[in-house]
Formats: structure tokens, C-alpha cells, sequence
């Protein structure tokens, strides 16, 4: 009994294998959930996507020497603004920019110092929503709100 006791006990080697076989099965679920969600596409668009996109849009200037993108789209009323998150940029919005353009006019840019717009940094939420509303001003667009992160206006 003695003996097969110690034949069946957990080796080194046993326990790395193990391991081993729990990582590589953990990073196979983390790709497969962002592959789910889309996140292999948004990767692709900021990296590989971006250089195929087509930028439609033009840059504007806000103030003198700092320009931001804008790439509007459509007609129609309420003006809807598309803002990239998470560092991305206006190029994120391709996929569905032209069909959201198809029901309202479309507008999406890149705040600054990202995409296609001047680089530095608007500071906190107040200085990204005044460098938008400068944007929209001087670009003659009009939309009911200025971001989705700040107030409704009239």
C-alpha cells in the first residue's frame, strides 16, 4: 500500500503541466470573450484599419494653431456627435458612420491629440467639451447637444 501511495502522488513536472494547460485554456477564453465582443475588430480599426480607412472629413481650426478633425455626414435634424472612447479615434465610427448617416446628419472628430487633430492634451471634461463646442461652432454645425457629457442645450 506504502507504495502505491508514493506512485500516485503529484510530481513537479505533474503540477507545471497542470498549470500550464490552466493558462494557455485562460488566455484561449480571454480571446475567444474579446473576439465576442468585438474587441479584435477595434485593435484592428485603431491599427491595421486606420491606415485603410479613408479619412472624409477635414481638419478645423479652433484657435489659432490648434486644429481638430471633423468628419460630418448626412442631413437631417437632430445633429448626432460620435465620440471615441478609450483613446481611440474618429476611424473607430467607420463601420457604422455611413448608416447612422443615412437617418440624421452624422458628425464624429477627434478630440486633441488624437487621430487626425493637433496633439496636446484639452485637459479634464471641461476643456474637451469647449474644444467640441469650438469644433461645431466653427464648423457651422448645430447640434442639440454638445456631448453626451455635458448639458442639453437649446
Amino acid at each position: 500500500m506504502d507504495s502505491l501511495r508514493h506512485a500516485r502522488r503529484p510530481t513537479p513536472r505533474w503540477w507545471l503541466a497542470r498549470i500550464a494547460v490552466a493558462v494557455v485554456a485562460g488566455l484561449a477564453l480571454a480571446i475567444a470573450v474579446d473576439v465576442a465582443r468585438g474587441g479584435v475588430a477595434a485593435i484592428w480599426l485603431r491599427y491595421g484599419g486606420a491606415v485603410a480607412y479613408i479619412a472624409r472629413g477635414e481638419r478645423i481650426e479652433i484657435r489659432p494653431g490648434h486644429s481638430l478633425y471633423l468628419d460630418c455626414r448626412g442631413s437631417g435634424s437632430p445633429t448626432l456627435v460620435l465620440e471615441a472612447g478609450m483613446g481611440s479615434d474618429s476611424a473607430t465610427w467607420s463601420p457604422v458612420h455611413d448608416d447612422l448617416a443615412a437617418i440624421t446628419r452624422t458628425c464624429s472628430y477627434d478630440r486633441t491629440g488624437r487621430g487626425r487633430s493637433d496633439g496636446g492634451s484639452a485637459g479634464d471634461l471641461a476643456g474637451m467639451s469647449s474644444d467640441l463646442s469650438a469644433l461645431l461652432a466653427a464648423a457651422g454645425e448645430r447640434p442639440r447637444t454638445s456631448s453626451s457629457a455635458t448639458r442639453w442645450e437649446a
